[in-house]
């Protein structure tokens, strides 16, 4: 992913930012309805998890969302300057960074999810996972950034 530069135009800073997270549609599933009302053009679109056997897939679901905690927790920065070596390093090497980063958003994830005054963590990253992938409307500002004070998490 390249830096938005101060003469890109909207449109194109959005399409670098935006993330393809078409891949969850196996696990979390849309129906849509158009709804009658006075106002034109009304469309209900529900989310759910994928079903078998009359069971939600809550499991499959939350370990297909599991990969994508790195880009909730962590500075779009921070992975971006990982994916700028990717050709300098060896595969191990740059494995070993990817996984690093991962560990990193995690222990974030999980710090912020002990703290007894916050507990929609979960919820917020279906939200965030749903705006990038359904709305395309990419995350600016990491959710759990190393650098912010616990108070402010």
């Amino acid at each position: 992913m390249s830096q938005i530069t101060a003469g890109a135009d909207l449109a194109e800073a959005i399409d670098r930012l935006t993330n393809d997270l078409s891949s969850l549609s196996n696990v979390l599933r849309s129906l849509d309805h158009d709804v009658s009302t006075e106002c034109s053009g009304l469309r209900l679109r529900l989310h759910y998890p994928a079903i078998r056997q009359a069971r939600p897939l809550a499991e499959v679901m939350i370990e297909a969302m599991s990969i994508y905690i790195a880009h909730y927790c962590l500075p779009r920065r921070e992975i971006d300057e990982v994916y700028a070596k990717k050709d300098q390093l060896p595969t191990f090497e740059f494995h070993a960074e990817m996984s690093r980063l991962d560990a990193e958003a995690r222990r974030l994830f999980q710090k912020v999810r002990a703290n007894p005054d916050r507990t929609g963590e979960v919820g917020e990253l279906i939200l965030y996972l749903l705006t990038e992938w359904i709305l395309e409307a990419p995350q600016i500002i990491a959710k759990c950034s190393p650098s912010a004070p616990m108070a402010q998490i």
